[in-house]
């Protein structure tokens, strides 16, 4: 879109609570984001969420700070890829070329997520970005577990919502949106 002078802009919409606002002026730890790659996500959902990846990895490697991703579908299908040094971009853009299609588990992924904060060295600080469509929920009993963990370790989930709306779901801290804009932009 770049090269056709025709880039399209998009807006975030969605909520946050007042306490997550004030966790996050403090932190600045690695991102372990976890990318939905089953069927709900072909098309434009995954390009937007692809992009968003490569945005904050640009962030991030600015900030000298580490992403780990993690690509999921169904139950058991991860994939993982840890970037935590400069000219990451050439892996990661290598690394989203795969994908599992299919159905979406969310518990495979967030505990993953969760043993990455817990094991990894310097993972300590780091926050969890879930982008997906939404399309997916959890137990009861996941969710407890989820909301002592985050107790524990001290981590926030930002959701980012490639489609859908902005409801509250029962993990994440904030949810986000990414909209398309009504305008074009010329380049």
């Amino acid at each position: 879109k770049l090269l056709e002078n025709n880039l399209l802009t998009y807006e975030l919409v969605g909520y946050t609570t007042e306490e997550i606002t004030e966790k996050k002026k403090s932190r600045k730890g690695p991102v372990v984001a976890l990318l939905d790659t089953s069927g709900s996500m072909n098309g434009l959902p995954l390009l937007k969420a692809k992009a968003l990846l490569y945005s904050t990895l640009s962030i991030l490697e600015k900030e000298n700070r580490s992403l780990y991703v993690v690509l999921f579908g169904s139950i058991g299908q991860t994939k993982e890829i840890n970037i935590n040094n400069q000219n990451g971009i050439v892996k990661l853009i290598k690394f989203l070329n795969q994908g599992f299609g299919g159905g979406t588990d969310f518990e495979t992924p967030i505990s993953r997520a969760i043993q990455i904060i817990k094991n990894k060295k310097d993972y300590e600080k780091a926050d969890i970005l879930m982008i997906t469509d939404g399309l997916c929920s959890l137990t009861n009993h996941f969710i407890e577990n989820l909301k002592a963990e985050k107790e524990k370790l001290d981590f926030s989930i930002y959701t980012i919502l490639c489609a859908g709306s902005a409801d509250k779901d029962s993990f994440s801290d904030e949810v986000v949106v990414l909209q398309k804009n009504c305008k074009n932009i010329r380049t």
